[in-house]
C-alpha cells in the first residue's frame, strides 16, 4: 500500500515539475504601470518556440512600461 501511495505522489510531483512553466504562464499578469508587448511575444513564439517564449514571459521580459 505504501508503494502505491509513494508511486502516485511521485507521478503527481513529476507532472507538476514538467508543467510548471505552463501553470505560471496561464496565471501571470504584468505589474501595475506595465503592459505586455504582444508583438514581441508573437514574434518570439514564431521564431524561438513555445517553451522559450513562456520562460521569457514568466521572467517579465515582455513587460513594457506604459
Amino acid at each position: 500500500m505504501a508503494e502505491l501511495i509513494s508511486g502516485i505522489l511521485t507521478i503527481i510531483v513529476c507532472y507538476l515539475l514538467g508543467h510548471w512553466d505552463e501553470i505560471k504562464f496561464n496565471n501571470r499578469t504584468p505589474p501595475d504601470g506595465y503592459h505586455t508587448d504582444h508583438e514581441a511575444l508573437n514574434r518570439d513564439l514564431v521564431l524561438k518556440g513555445k517553451n522559450e517564449t513562456m520562460r521569457r514571459f514568466n521572467r517579465g521580459e515582455y513587460d513594457v512600461k506604459d
